[in-house]
């Protein structure tokens, strides 16, 4: 198909520009060299032009959508967009974060790699979940006091077993504020 590309190429700048085959032909005294360098071109240049618009991450997406369980496809899509996921592990510590890292499809992957926002637990019984701590004031206020401390702009965030984690959803801080401002069924319960 490059070859075939080649000869057209050639034969319109041989039509067009028949000085110019002329002199290359001086430099250049093998038959069809001009439609082979063409064709290798073509094949060299044009691979890195389809990658430009096909990027590995959408074969990445599609084999996760394909072969990959539910959650590959939410933290497919937390790293995708940019959201911030939460993650109950099973000893009931909640951590919230962004997703670093894409993930391979048809790999077993023991660990994910999440920057947290905030983390904390999950209650035994009414399984509320409780922040208590909030690395990005955390971040804050330690840059504030010692800005010359490079170590925490270079925090990679942690490292999580898969099979440790019970529950992962996505995390919007507004819709949980939400939810904990509104009485429980139990306290309704209470009223009456």
């Amino acid at each position: 198909m490059f070859l075939a590309v080649g000869y057209s190429l050639c034969y319109f700048v041989s039509t067009k520009c028949s000085n110019l085959v002329v002199e290359f032909h001086k430099f250049f005294p093998i038959p069809h060299i001009g439609k082979s360098i063409i064709a290798l071109l073509i094949g060299l240049i044009l691979p890195l032009i389809i990658n430009i618009f096909y990027r590995k991450w959408r074969w990445v997406k599609n084999e996760i959508q394909k072969y990959g369980d539910h959650l590959d496809e939410l933290l497919m899509r937390a790293f995708e967009e940019e959201k911030l996921v939460q993650l109950t592990m099973s000893n009931g510590k909640v951590y919230v974060g962004r997703t670093l890292q894409a993930f391979e499809p048809l790999s077993e992957y023991e660990y994910i790699k999440i920057l947290p926002v905030q983390s904390g637990f999950r209650e035994p019984i009414k399984h509320k979940v409780t922040f208590t701590t909030n690395y990005t004031k955390a971040y804050w206020k330690h840059l504030e006091e010692n800005p010359s401390d490079i170590q925490v702009n270079s925090y990679r965030g942690i490292v999580l077993s898969v099979s440790e984690i019970v529950v992962a959803s996505f995390f919007d801080q507004d819709l949980y504020n939400t939810f904990n401002k509104l009485p429980t069924m139990h306290q309704d319960a209470e009223k009456k």
